[in-house]
């Protein structure tokens, strides 16, 4: 079911200067998709037209199924949720007060906001306690957890998020993004996601899309963009360093061999990440690895050879 569909779809700041151009894309219920490519290139100027902070110059968009041009602006953005780098906690505001504050608005009972505020702390791993803090009393990094808080606050089915985590220390970023990945997996929310980071868009994304003066030009997973790029700008953009973070971010399980015979002189987790297998295997000098699960069993082997099949025909 697609939740967010952009057709023909343009928008130009000044006449004859098109940031967004012919975007044509269908965003299906519950997909995390990352937005990401050079500055400049668009990718904050779609979301802005989703949430209706922008209007498009060509083209229509649908929400819901519902073109963008028939919503209430102020219905559709109460149904959106929004986190930005800036966060833009208020300061006046104590936590429990940020959180809440769009069920406030549509006039939630001061019982129901405590309620659901609470509920969100815990989502976002902060003790109830900070409930009763002011933003100035949180890290950089705990703000953001509110900021994502104050997002599902009205269960919104779309969350959109601005390169959120871009003004936080490398730590915090890794922990947002892990906490990020679990939250979607637990709620289900379509989620687009603006990033400058293409390691941050492979480990987030279900579904990469790359832009490029304002058009798509390659979308699909990870493995795709990396192994089959459709032009010279996408191999030139997913190079090297990024079939690195590809190898990082992806689990032996994924590219393992579980045929026999199973080996046991050295031996793997199936979490651990295909690096991680191929750093045993140099330190060893081996050409294979055992696999085992999480109750110690052998599943299979990992070898490069077909590791490398895998990779670079995932269906097979």
């Amino acid at each position: 079911m697609d939740i967010i569909q952009f057709d023909a779809v343009g928008h130009a700041y000044q006449p004859g200067v098109p940031v967004v151009r012919d975007l044509n894309l269908k965003i299906e219920k519950g997909e995390f998709v990352t937005l990401i490519g050079p500055s400049g290139c668009g990718k904050t100027t779609i979301l802005k037209m989703v949430n209706g902070l922008i209007q498009p110059t060509e083209g229509e968009i649908y929400v819901h199924g519902k073109p963008l041009s028939e919503w209430d602006p102020i219905a559709l953005r109460r149904r959106i949720g929004y986190v930005i780098q800036q966060i833009g906690l208020f300061p006046h505001l104590t936590i429990a007060g940020n959180i809440a504050y769009v069920l406030d608005l549509d006039g939630i009972s001061k019982a129901e906001q405590r309620k659901r505020a609470e509920e969100l702390i815990d989502l976002i791993g902060l003790d109830p306690s900070y409930l009763d803090r002011y933003p100035r009393e949180l890290s950089g990094g705990q703000k953001q957890r509110v900021g994502v808080a104050r997002a599902l606050a009205a269960d919104p089915e779309i969350i959109l998020m601005d390169e959120p985590f871009g003004a936080v220390d490398e730590i915090s970023r890794r922990g947002l993004q892990e906490e990020i990945v679990a939250l979607h997996r637990k709620l289900k929310k379509t989620v687009l996601f603006v990033t400058h980071d293409i390691e941050e868009a492979f480990r987030l994304g279900s579904w990469i899309i790359l832009f490029k003066d304002g058009q798509i030009e390659q979308q699909g997973r990870r493995e795709e963009l990396v192994f089959h790029p459709a032009t010279p700008f996408v191999e030139s953009f997913f190079g090297l360093k990024n079939f690195v973070s590809y190898l990082t971010l992806t689990s032996v399980a994924e590219l393992m061999d579980s045929e026999l015979p199973r080996l046991t002189d050295h031996v793997v987790s199936a979490e651990q990440s295909a690096m991680d297998a191929i750093k045993l295997m140099f330190f060893h000098q081996v050409d294979c690895v055992g696999v085992k699960n999480g109750k110690g069993e052998l599943v299979g082997n990992f070898r490069l050879a077909h590791a490398k099949e895998q990779m670079e025909h995932p269906s097979k």
